[in-house]
């Protein structure tokens, strides 16, 4: 992705990284995706402090100041985060469509345009969103 300086980049990881454990479930298919975005990125070992360290809100921060052009590109790296284990899980499309908004992207996930995968949490067990 072009013109992310690293300090937006480490912001990326840790948005996905957030996602990616939304669900309690982590799935071989999203560290493999986070990690093609880390090469992508042309990150350097250091870079997982980094993200551990940063604050979520922070994070937040650095992609609300980037371009129009930026944050869509990275509300789609959230998106395929959420589909690539080809379960859509409610936790992960509300903390997408929350970082999409705090971060002026105008963008909301919509299970409907993938009728091919499955759903869980809330969206298959409403209970699930009174439960710890």
């Amino acid at each position: 992705m072009e013109g992310l300086n690293y300090n937006a980049k480490i912001a990326v990881v840790k948005l996905l990284d957030e996602i990616l454990k939304a669900d309690k479930i982590v799935h071989e298919k999203e560290v493999k995706y986070k990690n093609e975005v880390i090469q992508l990125f042309n990150l350097n070992d250091n870079y997982q402090a980094e993200v551990n360290d940063l604050m979520t809100l922070q994070a937040l921060a650095i992609i609300r100041e980037l371009n129009s052009e930026q944050k869509g590109e990275i509300a789609k790296m959230m998106g395929r985060m959420i589909i690539v284990d080809e379960d859509i899980n409610y936790n992960e499309v509300k903390l997408y469509n929350a970082f999409c908004e705090s971060c002026g992207i105008e963008k909301d996930f919509s299970t409907d345009n993938y009728p091919e995968y499955s759903l869980s949490g809330p969206f298959i067990n409403p209970e699930e969103m009174f439960m710890g």
